[in-house]
């Protein structure tokens, strides 16, 4: 694809996309709703963050049959797991 190939994703052909290998996305605010809530009682830190809803999960699982995806976040490898791990590892 060149610079001059700028166009809606909707109008992409076959032959635009067929270089492509990889597909990265972040998290907040990409593949989950952004936000998270921390409180803290005494010694505890309690974190709340958004799930990753079934219908991204399941545009994920789509484009992982035909691109290798990635997620790249600010997040620990932990919490990323924990969200991420209906996403099966492994090449498509």
């Amino acid at each position: 694809m060149t610079a001059t190939d700028n166009q809606p994703i909707s109008q992409l052909t076959q032959d635009h996309i067929k270089d492509i290998k990889i597909i990265c996305f972040d998290t907040d605010g990409v593949t989950v709703k952004r936000g998270t809530q921390i409180e803290q009682k005494g010694q505890e830190l309690y974190i709340k963050t958004y799930p990753l809803q079934t219908v991204m999960l399941t545009k994920l699982n789509a484009l992982k049959k035909h691109f290798h995806i990635t997620i790249n976040s600010g997040r620990s490898g932990l919490y990323l797991t924990e969200m991420y791990r209906h996403l099966p590892l492994g090449q498509h």
